[in-house]
């Protein structure tokens, strides 16, 4: 028997993580090559370096918290498969193994994944979850920052802020 990722996120929260998405999509745009917004910067080197739905896996020779995805699943040819992030059955499928998380929303910075972002709208993220992002964080060396934005807060703008009000994880 397989195991399965369930979506159980509400309208507001969807909304919230592609309005935010959006947001620093439109930010890449500035001509330092920096996007961002408020104390938020990355500099990714892809067209987006803003990903939705984000697995965390540890192939063991590597992992997506210190690589992007487009750069460990690789085309047929053997290149970069620019702009891809896996899905939960896909990472199973592939490599037999379950992401240990799924982050709403990662920022990279050159090629490796550096803030990710959590929108909370009924519930913060789980301790448990927490935990397991930090453990491998601890592990991997990994440069992973973690913060959590309120959806509420994001759909209540009413054009793209300057600064964004969230709480810090990790």
């Amino acid at each position: 028997m397989s195991i399965t990722f369930q979506h159980h996120e509400s309208y507001a929260h969807k909304c919230a993580k592609e309005v935010l998405k959006k947001w620093f999509d439109e930010s890449a745009e500035h001509p330092s090559g920096w996007q961002g917004i408020g104390d938020i910067k990355f500099r990714t080197n892809r067209v987006s370096g803003v990903w939705l739905e984000y697995p965390l896996v540890d192939l063991g020779y590597c992992n997506s918290m210190t690589n992007n995805w487009d750069e460990i699943w690789l085309t047929e040819d053997g290149e970069c498969n620019y702009e891809f992030v896996p899905t939960y059955e896909q990472c199973l499928e592939k490599y037999n193994v379950a992401p240990f998380a799924i982050i709403d929303i990662v920022c990279t910075h050159k090629g490796s994944p550096s803030i990710g972002i959590e929108i909370c709208h009924k519930n913060s993220v789980s301790k448990k979850k927490l935990q397991k992002i930090i453990n491998f964080k601890e592990s991997s060396g990994a440069n992973l920052e973690l913060i959590e934005i309120s959806a509420e807060w994001i759909l209540s703008q009413i054009k793209t802020p300057s600064k964004l009000i969230y709480n810090k994880l990790i």
